[in-house]
C-alpha cells in the first residue's frame, strides 16, 4: 500500500490524516517485523495477548492516539444500549478501552462502568481523562474478575486484536446470564 493511496483511503472515509498515518506505519512494521512477545524498555512485562506491534505502537504513541484518533456516533452508541437493553445503573464492561474514546461517549448515561485496557500508557491517559471510571489492567483472554459480574460487555473497534475461542469464553464467563456483547 502506498502512503497517498492510504491517505486517499482515510480521507475518503473521514479517517484523521495522523490517525491513518500511524496505523499505515503500525501495520507497515507487523508486516515486516513480527516477534512472538515484545518486552517493553520500561522494565514492564510483556502485555498478555497482545502483539508485539501493537503493544509498542500504543505504549509509545499515546499523545498521537488521543489527538488523531476519531470519536464514535452518538447514535451507534444509542443503538448498542437499545439493543443490550441498558440503562442507568446497569454494570458494563469496556474491553480494549485505550484512552476513552468511546468511553467519552457512553460515560454519561449512568451504568456503572469498568475498563480494561492492557497498555499501561493507555491506562494512564484513561485515568487522567476519566478518573472516576476505574480502568483495569487485563487482556480479553484473562478478565481479573468473578463470574457474572456484568450486565453487558461493549467493545469498539478493538476485536480484531483478540478475536479468538479463549476471550470469547471469558465474556461469557464474566456476563451475568440475559447480559448482552455489543461491539462494533
Amino acid at each position: 500500500v502506498r502512503s497517498s493511496a492510504a491517505s486517499d483511503v482515510y480521507k475518503r472515509q473521514g479517517i484523521n490524516a495522523e490517525y491513518g498515518k500511524m496505523m499505515l506505519k503500525l501495520t507497515r512494521r507487523a508486516l515486516t517485523h513480527h516477534k512472538p512477545t515484545y518486552k517493553l524498555n520500561m522494565g514492564e512485562k510483556p502485555l498478555v495477548g497482545v502483539h508485539s506491534t501493537a503493544a509498542l505502537g500504543f505504549n509509545s504513541q499515546v499523545d498521537a492516539y488521543e489527538n488523531a484518533r476519531p470519536s464514535y456516533p452518538k447514535t451507534a452508541a444509542d443503538f448498542m444500549v437499545k439493543e443490550l437493553g441498558l440503562k442507568p445503573g446497569s454494570k458494563v464492561l469496556e474491553i480494549g478501552a485505550g484512552t476513552g474514546k468511546f468511553t467519552r461517549v457512553i460515560a454519561s448515561l449512568g451504568f456503572d462502568l469498568t475498563a480494561v485496557e492492557p497498555a499501561s500508557e493507555m491506562r494512564s491517559k484513561f485515568s487522567s481523562l476519566f478518573p472516576s471510571i476505574p480502568i483495569i489492567e487485563g487482556s480479553a483472554e484473562a478478565l481479573p474478575f468473578d463470574n457474572e459480574t456484568f450486565d453487558a460487555i461493549v467493545i469498539a473497534q478493538a476485536f480484531h486484536w483478540f478475536a479468538n475461542a479463549a476471550s470469547l469464553k471469558e465474556f461469557h464467563r464474566v456476563t451475568k446470564p440475559g447480559g448482552g456483547l455489543g461491539m462494533f
